[in-house]
């Protein structure tokens, strides 16, 4: 398994035409905790 990041425009164009999950990692931090959330930009996952 590999990572890039990206700018998020960029993954969302390219998102569709790529055959890997492409997903937006959301990172919220609280006074006591990080939320993190994940939104899967195309339909590989």
């Amino acid at each position: 398994n590999q990572r890039i990041e990206l700018p998020l425009s960029i993954a969302e164009e390219i998102a569709e035409v790529l055959e890997v999950p492409v997903q937006l990692v959301e990172v919220h931090p609280t006074h006591d905790r990080l939320e993190v959330g994940i939104i899967h930009l195309n339909s590989h996952r």
